[in-house]
Formats: structure tokens, sequence, C-alpha cells
């Protein structure tokens, strides 16, 4: 069951109560994401607390990663051996998608609406 918001978007109902939280907002805004597979799948984009269940349980832990810049994927890829491995993804999230909360880093969380197909928007770059 989804949680009706306005008439037209439903957020995921394992979401917790007040997810996301208010100061979250939409915007439309070119991100890149680390992933595992070349195109991406959806398994690319799946939530922390989804991933691990039990180990995140706060809103943050529901939210999608992603940066607002190459040049610090790319840092964090030549500084992070868990990263090298993984391929970088680029990609442009709107107002459809869902809510987001950018942190003073560069760091994203995204929470999606129901039924986004967000792999779709992704390539790798």
């Amino acid at each position: 069951m989804s949680i009706v918001i306005g008439r037209q978007f439903r957020w995921q109902s394992e979401y917790p109560n007040n997810c996301p939280g208010r100061d979250a907002s939409t915007i439309k805004l070119e991100v890149y994401r680390f992933v595992k597979h070349n195109p991406p799948i959806e398994k690319d984009f799946i939530p922390y607390a989804k991933e691990k269940p039990g180990r995140y349980t706060d809103c943050n832990g529901w939210g999608i990663s992603f940066f607002k810049s190459e040049y610090i994927m790319k840092q964090m890829q030549n500084n992070n051996s868990r990263f090298k491995n993984k391929y970088i993804a680029k990609g442009v999230i709107d107002i459809t998608d869902g809510k987001v909360k950018i942190s003073s880093s560069g760091h994203i969380n995204l929470w999606l609406y129901d039924s986004v197909d967000i792999c779709k928007k992704f390539r790798v770059i």
C-alpha cells in the first residue's frame, strides 16, 4: 500500500512516518552515483534500509545517495578501495521522481515516489 501525496504522487509504503522530512524538496538536477552494472539496473538504486534491513532504520536510510559532481565521485573512487571497481553513472532527477535533501558536501539523498523506474534515467560515463 502507498501513501497518497496530493493527487499525483505516492510515497513508497516502506518509508517511516514523516519520511522524507519537511526539509526535503523537489528539484531538477544532474546527479552522479556509483553503480555495479553497465548499463545500470534496478539493483543499483536500492536504498541501504532495503539492502541491509535492521541496520538503517531512519529516514536517511531510505534515501538513495547521489552526488552533485563528477569530480567528487572521481576523488572518492581514487581514495577509497570500495569504489574502485564500480562505474560512475550520470542522470537527471526531476520533480516527478521524488524529493531530495542536499548537504553542503554535495551529497544528495533522494526519496523516490512509488513506481519510479530511476535506472532508466542513468547511463555510465
